[in-house]
């Protein structure tokens, strides 16, 4: 009776032990939680836009421009779910060909500022729209040799012009999340891959370029007419965005 007794008060306490051990072991798993996302999103892609006028002729033989972008944004009201974001971007184009029989670049930059609104309509899908406001930066050049024998300009000169115009843009567009990566304590790092598109004015400028020498005797410094450029229009963004 003694052993018997023995045993079952050992197996008991055995059982008692491991029952313990085991609620012991359930705040560990409560403890092992992801830190919540802190709203910042990161951008680079590529921006297919589109540059009116016939002054943009002079350096595209169509009327697109491809442009790099980089963007930020930071979730200022909402949650990864539903929300209110702000976000700045730059991007950065060149277009170049011929023209007069010499060689012609243009360059865009492009800052904005932006508000947006994103809404989660599937577990790996997102809707959003947005508008933004900003300037638009146009640097065109041209080789001297298209005017020489026109406004006497000497050899080495540069014609160029730069002009900044204001911007405004919306676009609506969706996010697709291709993959995480998370890790206990700390927020989860995911990937996006982003489509949007809208419509966006701009401020035209006309393009008459002049050389950048100074004033020379027996030479006339007539400006190269292009035409009218307006880098505002259609656009479409795609882009790899990186949340956390």
């Amino acid at each position: 009776m003694r052993l018997s007794a023995i045993t079952s008060l050992t197996a008991l306490a055995v059982v008692c032990w491991s029952g313990a051990a085991r609620a012991q072991s359930v705040p560990e798993v409560v403890q092992v939680e992801h830190r919540p996302p802190v709203g910042i999103e990161l951008s680079l892609g590529v921006r297919a836009d589109q540059v009116r006028g016939g002054g943009f002729e002079a350096f595209s033989e169509d009327h697109n421009m491809a442009e790099l972008l980089l963007a930020a944004s930071y979730r200022v009201a909402g949650s990864p779910q539903a929300g209110v974001t702000v976000g700045a971007a730059w991007n950065h184009g060149t277009a170049s060909s011929t023209a007069r029989g010499t060689d012609s670049t243009l360059d865009l930059d492009r800052v904005s500022l932006s508000v947006a609104l994103h809404r989660a309509v599937w577990r790996r899908l997102t809707v959003l729209g947005r508008v933004g406001a900003g300037a638009v930066r146009l640097k065109a050049g041209l080789a001297e040799a298209s005017v020489l024998d026109v406004n006497q300009y000497s050899s080495g000169t540069t014609l160029a012009q730069k002009h900044w115009a204001p911007v405004v843009e919306g676009a609506v567009g969706a996010a697709l999340r291709l993959g995480e990566v998370a890790r206990p304590r700390e927020p989860v790092f995911a990937l996006w891959l982003v489509v949007d598109g809208g419509y966006s004015l701009a401020g035209s400028t006309t393009l008459a370029l002049a050389g950048n020498a100074g004033p020379t005797p027996a030479r006339t410094d007539l400006p190269v007419q292009l035409g009218k450029v307006t880098p505002g229009g259609a656009f479409v963004n795609f882009s790899a965005a990186l949340t956390f």
